[in-house]
C-alpha cells in the first residue's frame, strides 16, 4: 500500500461522480466506514451490498474492504476522472508511471444509492505495462470475474454491439461477440457454476419477461458459448445451480409450481424442478425437490431469483 499519492487532476463534476470519488479515496485511506457511507441503509442486510467478490451483511463490509484492499487490490488515490457514456465514470490511476483505466457506476435500486464496482486487483510482480486497459468508450456492462481461478479477479466490459473486453489483467483472452437482439443494453453476470473458482459468464439481455442469454467460458481466442439460458415471470422459470447424484454442480433451468394457492403470497407450498443445461453430460435429466418448503421462506424466494451456491446470480 503506497503511502504517498499523486495529485488530483480533475475533480468530479457531479453527484454519481463524487459518490465514486468519494468511495475510492476511503479505500485507499483504509477508511472503512466512510467507504461503506455510500452503502449505508441503502440495502437489507441479507442482501448483497457490490459486486464480486464481496457477499457480506452490511456490518461486515469495513473488514471485508478491507481484507480485499489487503490481498493486492489498487487501493489507491485515483488521478484523473471524467465522465464516460451510459453513465459509467472513467477513473484512471497512474501507478509507477503506468495509466490504468477502470470504470465505476453509481445507480439508484428504489431511490436508494448503490455504487458498483471495486478497485482492479493485480498481484504483486504484475508488468503493468501489459496490463490490458479498460477503455471500451461507451461500456453497457462492467463487472470484476476470476477467469482463470488464480483468485484474482479480471475486469469484463461489454460494449453496445455485444462485444466482451477483458483488461484490468495481463490474461489474454480475445475480444468476443454474443448473440444478442439489436439494440437491447447487454448484462453479464459472473457465474461459477462449478465451484472450482473460475468463472463462466451468463450474458444476455432483458426480454418482455425476463432475461435471455447463454452462458460463456473464458480462453485465449475468446469466449465459447456452453448453453442458452432464460427466467420468465410468465412460466415461473429462471436459472441456478445444481447438484445431481454427488456430481460436480451444474447450470440448471430452474422452474417452479405453486400448491395451495396460486400465487407466491397464497400459496402454502413450492416445489423446484431442475433441468440441467451444462455440462453437457448431465442435459437430460429432471429432478423434483421433493415435498416441497414455504414459497415465502428465504431460501425458495433465492432459489426464485436465481441462486448458485449461496450466491445470487442476478446481483445487479
Amino acid at each position: 500500500m503506497p503511502t504517498t499519492t499523486p495529485a488530483i487532476v480533475a475533480q468530479p463534476v457531479d453527484a454519481d461522480q463524487q459518490a465514486v470519488f468519494d468511495y475510492l479515496l476511503a479505500l485507499q485511506e483504509q477508511r472503512w466506514a466512510d467507504a461503506a457511507t455510500a452503502l449505508r441503509n441503502s440495502l437489507d442486510d441479507t442482501e448483497r451490498v457490490d459486486l464480486r467478490p464481496l457477499f457480506t451483511d452490511l456490518a461486515d463490509l469495513p473488514s471485508a474492504l478491507r481484507q480485499w484492499c489487503g490481498s493486492g487490490a489498487l487501493c489507491i488515490q485515483p488521478s484523473k476522472l471524467v465522465t464516460a457514456a451510459n453513465g459509467w465514470v472513467s477513473v484512471t490511476f497512474v501507478v509507477r508511471g503506468h495509466s490504468l483505466t477502470q470504470h465505476f457506476r453509481v445507480t439508484a435500486d428504489e431511490g436508494k444509492q448503490v455504487v458498483h464496482g471495486l478497485p482492479m486487483q493485480l498481484p504483486t510482480g504484475t508488468n503493468l505495462a501489459e496490463v490490458v486497459p479498460c477503455d471500451v468508450a461507451a461500456p453497457y456492462a462492467v463487472v470484476p470475474a476470476d477467469l482463470n481461478g488464480d483468485g484474482w479477479y479480471e475486469q469484463v466490459e461489454a460494449d453496445g454491439d455485444g462485444v466482451l473486453h477483458v483488461c484490468g489483467t495481463t490474461l489474454p483472452i480475445a475480444p468476443t461477440g454474443v448473440a444478442l437482439v439489436a439494440g437491447a443494453p447487454v448484462e453479464v453476470y459472473p457465474i461459477d457454476v462449478q465451484g472450482n473458482g473460475r468463472d463462466e459468464l451468463l450474458v444476455g439481455y432483458q426480454h418482455g419477461d425476463g432475461f435471455q442469454g447463454g452462458l460463456y467460458s473464458p480462453g485465449d481466442s475468446g469466449f465459447s458459448y456452453l448453453t442458452g439460458a432464460y427466467t420468465s415471470v410468465l412460466t415461473n422459470t429462471t436459472v441456478g445451480c445444481a447438484t445431481f447424484n454427488g456430481a460436480a454442480p451444474v447450470l440448471a433451468q430452474v422452474s417452479w409450481k405453486f400448491s395451495g394457492g396460486s400465487t407466491q403470497e397464497t400459496a402454502t407450498a413450492v416445489r423446484f424442478t431442475y433441468t440441467p443445461l451444462w455440462p453437457s453430460d448431465q442435459q437430460g435429466v429432471v429432478t423434483d425437490s421433493g415435498t416441497g418448503m414455504s414459497p415465502t421462506s428465504p431460501q425458495a424466494v433465492a432459489i426464485m431469483n436465481g441462486l448458485c451456491g449461496d450466491r445470487p446470480i442476478f446481483t445487479h
